[in-house]
């Protein structure tokens, strides 16, 4: 079974809990164990995992993930919020993956299984590259920035739709460079 290293806080008035290296199901226990306040959803709960090497952090409240809460301390840089707002995504779809392993019926397990299945499907992660200011972007340069964008995504989200077109993109770049 594949381990995602996690370090969970979650934050309630009066009340912090912190754990480190927390493997996958150690991350779901915690939210079978959570009080009577959390699985209502009343306080919002603040998440920070350690996920692809990357530090990503999220809050949920009504076991809906906020998306504008996902990676918010790195809303001051671009390229580190591209960056980890895509690992964000991979990581809900990997729990989202982990979650259906659960045949477990209890509403907490479905709501924690709709929770990140919903972000898996619904979060849109930035998606940012850099290029030099004050030059004219040419057709070959286009293309391998598409070939570069699809390659990352396709990598992060696995889809065979993304792989085919990255490969057409990656092609047309590669004949274009001849």
């Amino acid at each position: 079974m594949k381990k995602i290293l996690l370090t969970l806080f979650i934050l309630i008035p009066s009340f912090c809990y912190s754990n480190s290296s927390l493997n996958m199901d150690k991350f779901f226990l915690n939210h079978f164990t959570s009080t009577h306040n959390d699985r209502m959803g009343l306080y919002p709960e603040f998440i920070q995992a350690e996920f692809n090497n990357q530090t990503i952090s999220y809050q949920y409240q009504s076991w809906k993930i906020k998306h504008k809460s996902v990676c918010a301390n790195h809303k001051k840089n671009l390229l580190e919020l591209s960056s980890c707002s895509q690992a964000a995504k991979q990581l809900f779809i990997e729990v989202c993956k982990h979650a259906q392993l659960y045949t477990n019926q209890e509403k907490i397990v479905k709501k924690i299984k709709n929770m990140y299945c919903t972000a898996a499907i619904d979060y849109k992660p930035v998606v940012a590259t850099l290029t030099a200011s004050g030059t004219k972007a040419t057709p070959l340069s286009k293309a391998r920035e598409m070939c570069l964008a699809l390659s990352k995504k396709a990598k992060l989200t696995q889809n065979h739709k993304v792989i085919e077109q990255r490969d057409k993109a990656c092609s047309i770049y590669g004949k274009m460079k001849k």
